[in-house]
């Protein structure tokens, strides 16, 4: 199908919200109404024009047949204004594609002051953060070990995106691999040590710290045998839908959670918007009620979360009193600027590894001389690495509603559970 002028427009409008450091807003916003002018015409051209008048004044529009493009197109008006503070004026458009309830406002759009999630901030009488078991760190890895990281990762020009043809927009297929860990018994006592092979180097060292860590927070981690490593790049404008983790992206029977999911932001840029960890899981018979945030504000903060959680990521939004050319360390040149790097690390009683020569979930770890990336990735630790600040615990932002109806008001038990299809969440 021939890709129309309005589409290109669109595409080009998209580019530069994406591509660019400090995008001119206003200019995309405007190329947004003209196509959504151009989609109403095109849908009212076989009736008379006072429907397309009724489309616009109705408060209850109707649901139109978008094309792909054409939903893609409103999704994402819908996104700019619901993170200006004018979510209002995304209710006819949601009513067209057929949404009843949205992800809130204060979860939309986000606080940007990430201070409010410092340590010194005072939630202990706060039952949202302590009731969702998510905990957030910075300095649990040694610099040497997040430099690591960094240059395995942060350039999305490196050998492990290219060799994985990894893409954002649409998504390239999801793919994961699998490190085995080991049980030491101790002979003075009934306990045992996790390990990891010496051959996976700075990595084993790193899946080790974290384990003891977090292991007082998440006792089940003493029966923990794999550890899922996967990870993303993505511009700063862009997210990841709610979803649950799960072996072999819950195809299945019996679907089957982590015990524990790990979050390494290594962005030097801190692109991006925050993590989302909610109260839903897998059992749940209503949408989550509560909800957390944590900023990728700090490079190497370490936000661990039950794996059972429903979570996301809630793309990075731009307003005139931000500017990206200071928030993003004036790297406006570079193209690993104003994005969102992570590595994510799932820690499982048990997954099944999925071998194959293709990229998919759970394929077994590479071996040694197999590819760049993954040799860079199991390096052995720096010698040099022995100096290290303390860590210091970060409190997630709580958010006491996650989703609201149209018109903002909070969703509830008695609302029901929509399909999700008729949730708005903006990417």
């Amino acid at each position: 199908m021939k890709k129309s002028a309005m589409q290109s427009q669109v595409e080009g409008a998209r580019s530069s919200w994406l591509d660019k450091a400090n995008p001119d807003m206003t200019q995309v916003e405007e190329l947004y109404k003209e196509a959504l002018d151009s989609i109403l015409d095109h849908h009212c051209s076989n009736n008379n024009k006072s429907k397309k008048r009724k489309l616009e004044e109705q408060e209850l529009a109707a649901q139109l047949e978008l094309e792909c493009w054409e939903r893609l197109t409103v999704e994402q008006y819908c996104m700019i204004l619901c993170q200006s503070g004018r979510a209002n004026q995304a209710k006819p458009w949601l009513q067209r594609l057929g949404c009843t309830c949205r992800l809130a406002q204060a979860v939309l759009d986000y606080p940007t002051d990430t201070h409010t999630d410092t340590h010194d901030h005072d939630h202990n009488s706060d039952t949202t953060t302590c009731s969702i078991a998510c905990h957030a760190w910075d300095n649990l890895l040694s610099p040497c070990q997040l430099q690591h990281m960094q240059d395995v990762f942060n350039d999305p020009q490196a050998d492990y995106w290219l060799q994985h043809n990894y893409q954002v927009e649409p998504p390239s297929p999801y793919f994961s691999y699998i490190i085995p860990l080991q049980r030491q018994h101790n002979s003075n006592s009934n306990n045992s040590n996790m390990t990891v092979d010496t051959k996976f180097g700075a990595l084993g060292t790193i899946i080790q710290t974290l384990h003891s860590h977090f292991l007082p927070q998440f006792p089940k981690l003493a029966t923990a045998s794999m550890v899922e490593l996967w990870a993303h790049n993505r511009p700063h404008p862009t997210g990841h839908q709610f979803h649950f983790d799960s072996d072999n992206e819950g195809q299945g029977r019996i679907i089957k959670n982590p015990i524990m999911t790990i979050i390494l932001y290594l962005s030097t840029t801190c692109g991006g918007g925050p993590s989302v960890v909610t109260n839903q899981s897998l059992v749940s018979k209503n949408l989550a009620t509560r909800a957390v945030l944590s900023h990728p504000s700090t490079p190497g903060r370490v936000v661990a979360f039950a794996g059972n959680l429903l979570h996301g990521v809630i793309p990075g939004k731009y307003s005139p009193s931000t500017d990206p050319t200071t928030t993003h360390n004036n790297n406006t040149n570079s193209s690993s600027s104003h994005r969102r790097v992570t590595v994510m690390l799932a820690y499982w009683r048990r997954i099944r590894v999925r071998p194959s020569d293709k990229p998919g979930a759970a394929r077994p770890f590479p071996n040694k001389g197999d590819s760049p990336w993954s040799d860079l990735l199991v390096r052995p630790q720096s010698a040099n690495d022995n100096e290290s600040p303390p860590p210091v615990e970060q409190h997630p932002i709580p958010i006491d509603h996650v989703y609201e109806t149209l018109d903002g008001e909070p969703w509830t038990k008695a609302m029901g559970f929509p399909e999700y299809d008729q949730v708005f969440q903006g990417f």
